[in-house]
């Protein structure tokens, strides 16, 4: 199986050499910061005079010691990824500034506002979600999970603004709406 990383394809045995690899990186950092905290190597682990059997050179690792490295390298990889993606997502929606809607349009937004907020609350009570004063995902209640007119002016005002710019974007890109 090959894996989508970065613009190309990584192949499985590329993905394990890469984490070998940072996995032997991740040992040496470890024993340089060890030897500079006063560890030294030794047959068995002894905290009060600082001696480590870990402390060795990659090669002569033991396999065990090799797939924890391995693990926290698979995991640096994620944090990695995840990173690099949050830094170089930009959003960059079209510049909807200069659509002005008509008053028919500004009055079909609350419409589909009304309908936005109906259909999340019927994907999230068709998994499972209930109506709870407060937000909780572990027991699955929401306090939105109420009708539109309930809802808060701050919450209606998050649909309108999706609705407002689903319009905007529909008459930028040259559709006309009519009723």
């Amino acid at each position: 199986m090959d894996y989508y990383i970065k613009s190309h394809l990584v192949d499985k045995e590329e993905i394990k050499d890469n984490i070998e690899y940072l996995a032997e990186i991740e040992h040496r950092r470890w024993m340089l910061e060890k030897y500079a905290d006063g560890w030294n190597p030794g047959e068995t682990r002894n905290d009060t005079y600082k001696i480590n059997p870990l402390l060795k050179h990659w090669d002569k690792d033991t396999d065990e010691s090799k797939k924890a490295n391995d693990k926290n390298s698979i995991k640096l990889m994620q944090r990695i990824l995840n990173e690099t993606k949050m830094k170089t997502y930009n959003p960059q929606p079209l510049d909807t500034s200069c659509v002005e809607l008509s008053a028919d349009l500004l009055e079909l937004t609350e419409l589909l506002a009304k309908n936005t907020h109906g259909v999340w609350a019927k994907r999230c009570f068709a998994e499972g979600w209930k109506y709870g004063a407060m937000r909780n995902d572990e027991r699955k209640e929401h306090p939105c999970l109420v009708v539109y007119e309930e809802l808060s002016e701050r919450e209606k005002e998050y649909d309108r603004k999706t609705a407002t710019e689903t319009l905007k974007v529909i008459m930028k890109l040259g559709f006309n709406i009519k009723k």
